[in-house]
């Protein structure tokens, strides 16, 4: 008989290790939010509509922000909005600006996307400050209001956007005109008097250097603002400022804001005279990785520059929630939050729709003829569709189930009369029974 050769527990333990080869688990790095608020949009009121448009609770928020900005500035946006007077639309656009920054902010909030930084580009930046707690949204609508009426007391000038660097654009600066926004290594804003800047366009354009004027009648961030400077700082001595709850990126210094910075009115005057330092602002967080930067407004303005100076092998990315210009705008929002969700952000589903979406089973195979109808699809198939002159009327104000009206209808052809409930003795009864019919038929 074979002699049995005796191990000890020790022994059997340190044959077993020597064998074992260390795997590193994989810890999903924690991605660092920052929001950015645009602060030169210019929306035209399709522009607005479309936009309340895009889901119900984003427009709730925005309605709630546009009532209280009635409320501490005076200011009805929702009656310009439906005036056909459109002589103080313009006037307004800074406070409209700021009043959808602060609803999509709140919307992503809501959502459970939150910010660790914030930063905004010139306006911007009460935006993000109002967001970080350094000051009322009711005191900051006061300020942009009353800052603005010190802009339209200047002399008129305007702004450039040019497609060079700092350096190569200092040869054709004229006096008059001086650099107020670095945006990126080839994206420089000028700003002066419209003559000046004439000059300087006629010599880019023989140079073959892109340029194109902005749509604005005061020249921001330059010399010009000079006179008023004093009188912005002034306005903050009726407000309250505060440190901030999130940390603040300055676009004026590329720097985090000190809570002695942000919360003394000099700094405050001080950043509508001097340059916007945009490209600084996004480099400081070039050590940083898996950086998501979220553009918290309408339009693609800030996520186009931020781009151009992010660092792409450190997984640093930027998007714009909402953008007209992708040829879908119903679904500009739905857009946004689809490009951020697959980026890894989390997004809360429970929130977004009003009833949370079924899944179905799909073949695995992509070539067998399987179908993946469910149940409840095919009771549906049995009633006829309905013809595409069909009628549905709501009250787009109040009504929750817009969102899916609107989506359904679109898909199905059907044709939508908004219909506000003042304007109509539509009952709820029969509201009920035609979208009870309405869904039935789909």
């Amino acid at each position: 008989m074979a002699a049995t050769a005796t191990v000890t527990t020790e022994e059997a333990a340190a044959k077993l290790s020597s064998k074992i080869i260390p795997v590193e688990a994989e810890v999903e790095e924690k991605q660092t939010v920052v929001f950015m608020f645009p602060g030169s949009n210019i929306y035209t009121k399709d522009d607005i509509r479309k936009i309340l448009e895009q889901h119900f609770r984003f427009k709730e928020i925005i309605l709630d922000y546009f009532m209280r900005a009635k409320i501490s500035t005076g200011v009805d946006i929702l009656f310009q909005l439906e005036s056909s007077d459109n002589s103080e639309w313009l006037n307004i656009q800074m406070l409209i600006v700021f009043c959808i920054n602060c609803a999509t902010a709140q919307f992503l909030t809501e959502l459970g996307v939150k910010p660790d930084y914030v930063m905004g580009y010139s306006l911007g930046e009460y935006a993000a400050a109002c967001f970080a707690g350094t000051i009322t949204f009711e005191d900051a609508a006061y300020l942009i209001l009353k800052r603005n009426l010190l802009f339209l007391e200047l002399e008129e000038g305007t702004m450039m956007t040019v497609a060079c660097s700092s350096e190569s654009v200092k040869q054709y600066l004229v006096p008059g005109v001086e650099i107020s926004g670095y945006n990126a290594d080839d994206r420089i804003t000028l700003s002066g008097k419209r003559e000046a800047l004439n000059q300087v366009k006629s010599m880019l354009d023989k140079n073959r250097i892109a340029s194109a004027f902005l749509n604005v009648t005061r020249a921001g961030h330059c010399y010009m603002v000079e006179k008023i400077k004093e009188r912005i700082r002034d306005l903050f001595d009726s407000v309250t400022l505060k440190p901030p709850t999130v940390p603040v990126i300055s676009t004026m210094t590329g720097k985090k804001l000190r809570d002695d910075e942000i919360t003394d009115p000099e700094y405050w005057a001080s950043q509508a005279r001097n340059p916007v330092n945009f490209e600084a602002a996004c480099k400081y967080f070039g050590s940083y990785t898996h950086i998501p930067f979220i553009e918290t407004g309408f339009g693609n303005q800030l996520s186009s520059l931020a781009r151009k100076n992010i660092i792409s092998n450190q997984n640093q990315w930027a998007v714009s929630l909402i953008d007209f210009k992708s040829g879908r705008e119903a679904f500009s929002l739905m857009q946004g939050l689809l490009s951020i969700w697959k980026k890894g952000l989390d997004i809360d589903w429970n929130i977004l729709y009003l009833e949370r979406p079924y899944k179905t089973s799909l073949p695995t195979y992509p070539f067998s003829k399987t179908s993946s109808i469910t149940e409840e699809s095919k009771k549906k198939k049995k009633h006829k569709k309905l013809a595409s002159s069909y009628v549905i009327c709501f009250d787009p104000f109040t009504d929750a189930n817009i969102q899916r009206t609107r989506y359904l209808a679109g898909q199905n052809g059907i044709k939508l009369v908004c219909v506000e409930s003042k304007s109509t003795d539509i009952s709820p009864a029969d509201w009920e029974d035609i979208c009870l019919k309405y869904y039935d038929y789909q």
